[in-house]
């Protein structure tokens, strides 16, 4: 598991994996559309060990969310900065040659 310090974009979600988005008040199981498929069956199970082995000593009940890539709610993209809709359906080339 890697945290990621600091604010949070979208450049931080890699569309082959599964990733967990701690707000404390709930858990965030974002799944990239290339994330193979053992992934995606093990994301719940993974979110529940997650918040059972949290040192803090969680509530149990603490709600995860599933949440697929393309398809986030303003829930989950309120926690990144300047999230952009658009981000999934842009050439991740020209994405980045805009940048340079």
């Amino acid at each position: 598991m890697e945290e990621v310090p600091g604010e949070l974009t979208q450049d931080d979600l890699a569309p082959d994996d599964v990733m967990i988005l701690d707000t404390w008040d709930q858990v965030f199981v974002w799944i990239g559309n290339e994330a193979r498929e053992e992934e995606k069956s093990e994301a719940a199970p993974s979110a529940a060990r997650y918040i059972e082995s949290d040192p803090a000593n969680r509530d149990p009940r603490t709600p995860t969310v599933t949440v697929k890539q393309g398809f986030e709610p303003p829930t989950f993209t309120g926690w990144f900065l300047g999230w952009n809709h658009k981000y999934w359906t842009d050439d991740p080339l020209e994405r980045l040659s805009r940048h340079l």
